[in-house]
């Protein structure tokens, strides 16, 4: 996981400070099949402590993943949540359906959901699809 040091605003802005993530990108990074493996399972259990925190990344893919070498072993950190939809908008409610109506297209159309170019609500499923495009892309360069 990424340390945040401070969440905050300047007028309708939001920011977030965290720590500066030495290394590469998955897609940069050169990888063997196994620790691809265990870093798109990391990747997936980052974006899942996101979703358990009501916030749905938007842009999910191999260029927002983060891998560097820590003590000698692989660390990975999803990155770049600056199109991240959070609260109400994240998490529907599933007795409504009520979920976040997008306005316009919001990530990278190769990594998007159908409901995301089709401007329907949407939800962390949205995230799923840009990890199973990455995860089915990402074996081509080992």
């Amino acid at each position: 996981m990424c340390t945040v040091y401070e969440v905050d605003s300047d007028g309708e802005l939001v920011y977030i400070a965290m720590e500066k993530i030495e290394g590469e990108t998955l897609r940069e990074r050169v990888l063997s099949q196994r620790e691809l493996l265990s870093a798109l399972s990391e990747a997936a259990r980052g974006m899942q402590a996101a979703h358990d925190a009501g916030i749905i990344h938007r842009d999910f893919k191999p260029d927002n993943v983060m891998v560097e070498s820590h003590h000698g072993k692989l660390r990975v950190v999803v990155c770049d949540f600056g199109q991240a939809a959070a609260g109400s908008a994240a998490c529907p409610d599933v007795n409504t359906g009520a979920t976040e109506t997008v306005s316009e297209l919001v990530g990278s159309p190769a990594y998007m959901a159908p409901e995301q170019f089709l401007v329907w609500s949407i939800d962390h499923r949205v995230d799923i699809f840009a990890f199973e495009v990455s995860a089915w892309e990402l074996p081509e360069r080992t």
